[in-house]
């Protein structure tokens, strides 16, 4: 993005583009499937854990909750730019 913004997209190399474009727009998903651990925590099986066990769990919960919510979050940025590196490879067909 620093790029695009920072000159006239017409004078840049396109390897360079395409080199850092390759980087600003891979996307990895986070997908987990925690449904036994809800099952645990709904049906009260926690608490027949060990203690340390069970922390480590809720660890393990708070953790997975961040990156749910970080994947939310970059989702979008990732999207935008995408859609600036394929408009800036567009302008250099058209012209």
């Amino acid at each position: 993005m620093q790029l695009l913004t920072a000159s006239d997209p017409q004078k840049i190399p396109s390897g360079k583009l395409y080199w850092y474009g390759l980087f600003g727009g891979a996307y990895r998903a986070f997908t987990s499937n925690n449904a036994t651990f809800e099952q645990m925590k709904n049906a009260g099986a926690l608490s027949y854990l060990d203690k340390g066990v069970a922390e480590d769990l809720a660890r393990y919960d708070m953790l997975y909750r961040q990156m749910q919510a970080w994947e939310e979050k970059t989702r979008e940025i990732f999207t935008q730019v995408r859609v600036s590196r394929a408009r800036a490879s567009w302008i250099r067909l058209i012209k």
